[in-house]
Order: C-alpha cells, then structure tokens, then sequence
C-alpha cells in the first residue's frame, strides 16, 4: 500500500462555535494562567452541584449554556482552522491534546458543530492545563482537558427540560434509595431545521448543516469512607456533503461522515488515612465512517480498554502522590478507495489506496507509572517533583519523563511561578494504521516544556497574571512512507491576563497571547510555514447583573488570519482550453484577521412548581466575515477583462450573525 506524495486540495466546511469567558474565584498554589480556569473548588463540599465558578460560565455572552467555550478565551489558546475547529494549545496542534471525563480516556470531547458532547446539567468542573502539565498526565504535546461530572442528587427528585433553536434535550434525576441516586440526560442537536446549509457551498458541492446528539448517564453509590461510580456517556454526529443537482453530474463527489461514540466507566474511590485512593475502569468504542457517492467507504473503529489508578496521601504540609495508568486499544480500518492521509505540517498530502475489504488492524498497549509529591518548604515556598515512566508496546519504546515546580509567595498579594517537564505523544492510531508493519521505524513525538510567571492581587478582587511559556517538538512522521519526513520545531509564548472574579453584580475578563511558532526539517534544517501558526489572541469579555434576575454581557474576541497556500500562477496548458493553478508555498499567506462580538440578554424566573431561564444570544452582531478556511481549485477561475485569467479562493466563513434564543425549566 503506497503512500502516494501527490498533493490534494483539501476541502472541508466550517460553521459555528460558541464561546465564553470563564474565571476561577479559587487560588490553586501553582496555577498557570490557564488553570486559573480550575472550575472546581475543592472546599465544595457538595459534589451533586455544579461548582461555583463553572456555572457562572453558562451565563455569558456567545457560549450557547456551553461552559467548554471558555477555552478559546485563555491567552495562548487558538483555533487553528476556523472558530469551528479543535483548540490549538501553545503551538501544538488540534491533534494533540488528551481528553478525559472523570478518567475516562475520550478520542474527542467535541461535536461537529464544535459544541461539547457533555451537558451542562451534569458538569461538575473542568480544568486545562497547556505546558509542562501536571504528574497525572501523559501521552500529549499539547494540552490536557480534566473535566469532572457532578455526582447526582441524593435528596430530590427533578427534571430539567431545555430548549432553544441550537439544541434541546432533558435530564432526570433523584435518589433510588438511602444510598444510591442515579441521572440521565439526553439531547439532541436542532440547528439543521432552521439553516439548511452548514457553510458557503462551493461551485460542486452544498455542506448540510451536521445533525447531532450526545447522552449521559450516572448511577452512585456511597458508603462509609467508600463510594462506587458507574457511567455512561456517547455521541452521535452526522455531516453531509451533497452534491449540487443543478450540474447534472454522475454521482461522485457526495459524501456523508457519520462518527459514534459509547463509553462506560466503573470508578471506586476508598478513603485512605489522610488521603484517597481512586481507581476507574472504562471501556470506550469510536467510529467515525465516510461513504462517498462514487462508492469509495472508509470505516475506522477503535475500542479502548484503560485503568486510571492514584493515591494521594497528606504528609503535613506536604502531598505524595502515585498512580498506574493502563490502556489497550483494539483498532481497525476498512476501505474501498483511497484513504487521505497528510505529513504532520499538512503538507505533502496522498492517498493510500487499496481494492477493499480489510485494510489494517492492529493493538496498541501503554502503560504509565508516577510518582512523586508537593513538598512543603517553608510558609512561603513548595516545590513539586516527580516523574513518569512510560512504556509503549506498539512502538516498543520506553520513557522516563522528570516533571518538576516551584511557587514563592512573597505576601498574600504577590507570587512567583515556574514549572517544567519532559513529555512523550505517540502518533494518532490512524497514522499508525497506515504504516501497520512499520511500527519500529515510528517515534513518540517528543516535547521539553516549561513555563513562569507572576500573579498579582488588588483591591476588589482585581488580578493581573503575566506568563511565559516554551515548547520543543521533535517528530518522525510516516518513517519508511512516502510521505516520511522528520521535523523540528519549537513554540513559545508571552501571555496576559486582567481580570476581576465572577461575583454577583459585574465580572471582567480580558486576555493577551503572543506567540512564535517555527518548524523546520531536520536533515536540512530548511523552515516551514506551520499551518497551526497563530501569532495573536485577544479576548474582551464582561458581564452586568443589576438584580431581579437579569444579567447583561459582551464578549469581543480577535485573532490572527487562518494560514493558507496562496496562488502563483493562473495559466492554460500548451494545447489545452482548461485554466490549471498552480500554488505556491505552502501556507505562506495568512486570511485576514478574525473579530466577532456577541451580546447576551438573560432573565431567570422562580415560581412554586419551580424555576425557568430565557436567554438571547446574539452571536456575531457586527456580520464580519471571518474566513475560516481558505482554498483553490481549478473550478474557480475566471478571465477578467484587463487582468487576465484570476483565481478566486473557495472561502469556509466562520460564524454567521446569528439570533439564538433558549429557554429553561427545571422542576
């Protein structure tokens, strides 16, 4: 099976995503910026309830009640390809982040539409950590999303119903008995009733606005110092490219993407002394399936077995900690027709073709041990140690990956930060796939990281927090392929942050990202242009509750153009009537910047039988048009009087201006 290094023009569509400010009233120890956004307080004691802060992300402007959209407002975190697309963490790429809900180690935590596949109503908290991540966490290069789902109520019943033109959907829930309680929620995505298209068509296909839904569900049990967890959650998303019958082709270029998510967990946590020791078992299947008209299918499946096993115990001042994690994945891929497969930077691009039926399958084991603890210097002064070991039995390699920290707190206004660590990512199972007999010749990608930084506090509940940040990358990508090519590469960043805590009448939040990203080929050290490249970010967010149960806010959000491969030359072969383009180097032009302002309305209301919400969001209110992908294709070129033969780009716009309205009731 060749990897052919051809290149292809890449299509796609975009639509809309939904964000929104977040900040954490809490006061980790050793927060970067990033994780001031740790949703969870652990002094709230109560774990059926959303935490504080987390809530206080639902009511803000343009995040569609979709507290994950708080992401994309913290300096040194971007979109790479379009507001629709995954989180670029410092300088990593989409693919390289590690997803996990209550342990469960997820392939993706995000639907079509870029909205999060787990329900506000059963969310506890989350937390983001982007470089030199914390001793738990392994297997990325990029960043770790934690988030943690609320355990459900053990004293009332209820039942909360929530509607709006995006989605709707319900959750039940209450106590079973003295000691058990269980939930279940359901939604489902209705966006595709009310916009028939997804994103601008181009001259061959219409993108169709994706269907969606996505379920959770819980069953607790608690005991004396033990309690037993069991959960369910999984999505469904579907998106069709359709091809326009106005032109009277023979059926070729339609194609519907169709990808399923199932997951199941049993975690256990026991009171140990003066610690815990928890322990989560999870199954996870994933399949993501393209059928295309010309009769070309291509089914990729994965089903996960993991283990996630830690103890924390407090020493005094002190914190040690020490846990197992186990995964086995069982992967396969079927295919009739080409299978598109790009280099790392998205460069050189092919097809790996094959006349059907089976085409790879193959397991993929890791296992990760750490220990290592926060020690308690003075009043003042803790340092973290630690370290990993990581062992991958696909690729047969070993790791040990030190991680280390340090906070001074000069008084209780004003403290120092900085952490480091050694990090390991293997490459994406479907790489993997490809290259099937060829695992030996395949390398981790590898990262130094680290970052520093001050917090300051003021009078009010002001903060300011100034950060720096650097990641390296090493990768060998698609060794003894066609498409092999080994890389380097760095990223660092400068980050600002001014804000003032949620609270209960005014919050602000206004965040700043400066980052430099470089990447080159090894062997020659030749650079390239880094599709993922994003050198400025800025979020401007602020809300206003006057009292009676409104709130009023705005949220401003600007970044740096899309990078994309511009045009060099328009021309007509010798003996030929057909325009061909020819393109430049790649991603070495960048789209315009990308602005949106969105404005948010909300009301609550009590009564007797219960409570309701009605919210507007206006998203996009001054109807830029923000350009979330650009390509060429030779479809789209016209001879214009005076200028000759012009390529004109086939542009994916980002969110539209666009009206939302929800309503809530719980009972």
């Amino acid at each position: 099976m060749p990897l052919l290094s051809t290149r292809f023009p890449a299509m796609g569509a975009v639509a809309c995503a939904l964000v929104s400010p977040a900040y954490a009233a809490t006061e980790p120890p050793s927060s970067s910026i990033e994780e001031i956004i740790v949703t969870g307080d652990s002094r709230e004691n109560d774990p059926t309830r959303m935490a504080t802060d987390a809530e206080s992300l639902l009511h803000s402007a343009g995040d569609g009640n979709d507290p994950l959209k708080a992401l994309l407002n913290l300096p040194g975190i971007t979109f790479g390809a379009g507001d629709l697309d995954r989180p670029v963490v410092r300088g990593a790429g989409p693919a390289d982040n590690l997803f996990l809900v209550d342990s469960i180690l997820l392939p993706e935590v995000f639907h079509e539409l870029s909205d999060s596949i787990i329900s506000a109503n059963v969310l506890r908290s989350f937390d983001l950590s982007g470089a030199a991540v914390p001793l738990p966490y392994g297997n990325l290069v990029g960043g770790v999303i934690d988030i943690k789902l609320r355990q459900p109520s053990a004293n009332d019943h209820s039942l909360r119903i929530d509607l709006s033109q995006l989605k709707s959907g319900a959750i039940v829930e209450g106590p079973l008995g003295q000691d058990v309680s269980a939930y279940a929620s359901y939604r489902q995505n209705l966006a595709h009733l009310f916009l028939k298209n997804f994103a601008r068509s181009n001259e061959t296909l219409e993108f169709r606005m994706p269907e969606s839904s996505d379920y959770t569900a819980r069953l607790h049990w608690r005991g004396n110092g033990a309690s037993m967890t069991a959960t369910a959650l999984g999505s469904w998303d579907e998106a069709r490219e359709v091809q326009r019958k106005e032109l009277n082709l023979p059926p070729t270029f339609g194609q519907v993407e169709t990808r399923k998510l199932d997951a199941q967990s049993l975690g256990f946590a026991v009171d140990v002394g003066a610690g815990q020791w928890t322990t989560t078992a999870s199954h996870v299947r994933f399949s993501d399936e393209s059928i295309v008209d010309n009769g070309a299918y291509r089914r990729f499946q994965t089903d996960n077995m993991a283990v996630r096993s830690s103890i924390e115990i407090l020493v005094g001042e002190s914190t040690l900690t020490a846990g197992v994690n186990a995964s086995h994945e069982d992967a396969q891929l079927l295919s009739r027709g080409g299978v598109p497969v790009c280099d790392y930077l998205e460069i050189r691009c092919g097809l790996a073709v094959v006349p059907g039926g089976p085409l790879r399958q193959n397991d993929f084991g890791l296992i990760e041990a750490f220990a290592g603890g926060r020690l308690a210097v003075s009043n003042s002064l803790s340092v973290d140690i630690g370290g990993r070991w990581v062992r991958d039995f696909a690729l047969r390699e070993s790791h040990l990956e030190p991680r280390i920290g340090i906070d001074w707190a000069a008084n209780d206004s004003f403290s120092l930060y900085a952490r480091g660590s050694r990090q390991h990512q293997r490459p994406e199972t479907l790489r993997l796939l490809l290259v099937n007999s060829r695992f030996a010749l395949q390398d981790h990608i590898s990262s130094w990281q680290a970052l520093g930084g001050a917090r300051l506090l003021f009078v009010g509940g002001w903060r300011m927090q100034v950060e720096g940040w650097y990641k390296d990358f090493r990768v060998t990508d698609f060794a003894g392929t066609g498409l092999a090519s080994a890389l380097d590469g760095e990223a660092k960043g400068l980050n600002l942050l001014v804000a003032r805590p949620v609270g209960k009448d005014f919050d602000f939040w206004a965040a700043a990202s400066r980052t430099w990203s470089d990447r080159s080929f090894a062997a020659t050290g030749q650079a390239v242009n880094y599709r993922y490249d994003v050198p400025w970010s800025a979020t401007l967010a602020a809300t206003w509750r006057p009292g009676g149960g409104w709130s009023f806010g705005g949220k401003w959000r600007y970044q740096s153009g899309v990078r994309y491969t511009p045009v060099a030359l328009v021309s007509v072969p010798p003996g030929g009537t057909v325009p061909v383009i020819a393109l430049g180097t790649p991603y070495s032009a960048r789209a315009p910047h990308y602005a949106r302002l969105d404005l948010r309305v909300e009301k609550n209301f009590s009564f007797s039988f219960g409570d309701a919400s009605i919210y507007i969001d206006a998203l996009n209110v001054l109807g830029r048009r923000n350009i979330a992908l650009r390509s060429y294709s030779n479809g789209n070129v016209a001879n214009i009087p005076g200028s000759g033969l012009v390529a004109f780009p086939n542009d994916d716009e980002g969110v539209p201006r666009f009206v939302g309205v929800g309503i809530g009731f719980k009972f």
